[in-house]
C-alpha cells in the first residue's frame, strides 16, 4: 500500500518528521547515505561497534561511527523495526541547515540501507514522498540503476558516461576532482569552487546545474562513482526511485498553467 509522506524542502534537502524510540524530531530522507544514522547529541546512550564512514563537510571526510539498533523509526504511517544504525555526530549538518531548518531537533539520516526496500516517488512541487506507489506514467523515461552498497546512474557529461550516485540529501553535484577540466563550467559568485554545469540523463538535459569537484575516494571505497547527483535532477520533475526493480523513472513534466 501506497503510503504518503510530507516534507520539509531545506534548501535542496528533504526533511521528514519522524519518531525514533521517544525523540521526534527530523530525518534527512538520505538515498546517498550507506546506513540510517543518528545524531549523537540526542542518543548519547546508544552504543556499539566502531566503524569508519564517510561524511560531507565542504568535501567528503572520513569519520568514526558506532554501530547499534532501535526498536523503532517511523516516518507518517511507514514503520520500520529493529532497524540497525550508526551513532555519530551530525553537528555539521546542524550547522548547515541553521538558516533552513524548521523548528525542531536534526535526528540523523534515513539511509539507503532502510530505502532501498521501496519505490520512492519524489515530488518537490507538492512537498509529498510517496513509498511504494504504483504510479508510472506511460511516457516516463525509465533508467537502468546498477544496485549495491549505494545506487548508481550513467550521466552523460560532455558525451562520456560516468555513474554518479543517486543522493536525494545532495542539494548540488558532486563530481570527481579529475574530472574538472574535462567538461565545461560556468563559475558561480560563491561559495568558491560552485560552478554551473550541464548534463544528460536518459536522453534529457538539465542545465545550470550547480557543481563542486571534489576527492570522491571515500565514496569509491564499496561503490563504483565518479560523483554525486541529487536535488537537481531528482526536483526537475516528478522522479520515481525503484530501487527494487533496479530504474530510475523521469516523469513528464507538468505543463505551465
Amino acid at each position: 500500500m501506497a503510503i504518503q509522506i510530507p516534507f520539509v524542502n531545506a534548501s535542496g534537502i528533504p526533511l521528514v518528521q519522524a519518531t525514533v524510540g521517544s525523540e521526534t524530531g527530523w530525518l534527512v530522507f538520505d538515498t546517498g547515505a550507506m546506513g540510517t544514522a543518528l545524531h549523537q547529541k540526542h542518543f548519547p546512550d546508544l552504543t556499539g561497534t566502531s566503524h569508519e564512514a564517510a561524511r560531507f563537510d565542504g568535501s567528503l571526510q572520513a569519520t568514526t561511527v558506532e554501530e547499534a539498533a532501535v526498536d523503532r523509526i517511523q516516518i507518517g504511517d511507514a514503520v520500520f523495526d529493529h532497524p540497525t544504525v550508526f551513532r555519530m555526530d551530525f553537528a555539521y549538518v546542524e550547522q548547515g541547515l541553521a538558516e533552513v531548518m524548521p523548528e525542531g531537533k536534526l535526528l540523523g539520516s534515513l539511509g539507503f540501507d532502510i530505502l532501498c526496500r521501496h519505490r520512492i516517488l519524489m515530488d518537490y512541487e507538492t512537498s509529498v514522498i510517496t513509498l511504494d506507489t504504483e504510479e508510472i506514467p506511460a511516457d516516463a523515461i525509465a533508467v537502468p540503476l546498477e544496485m549495491g552498497h549505494l545506487a548508481t546512474v550513467q550521466v552523460s557529461l560532455q558525451g562520456t558516461e560516468h555513474p554518479l550516485v543517486l543522493d536525494s540529501g545532495a542539494n548540488v553535484a558532486l563530481l570527481a576532482a579529475e574530472l574538472e577540466g574535462t567538461i565545461p563550467v560556468e563559475p558561480l559568485p560563491e561559495p568558491p569552487g560552485l560552478y554551473n554545469i550541464s548534463f544528460s540523463i536518459g536522453g534529457k538535459t538539465y542545465e545550470n546545474v550547480p557543481a563542486l569537484f571534489s576527492d570522491v575516494s571515500q565514496i569509491r571505497i564499496k561503490t563504483t562513482a565518479d560523483g554525486i547527483i541529487g536535488y537537481p535532477l531528482l526536483s526537475a520533475q516528478k522522479t520515481l526511485l525503484d530501487f527494487p526493480a533496479g530504474t530510475l523513472y523521469l516523469y513528464p513534466e507538468q505543463p505551465q498553467p
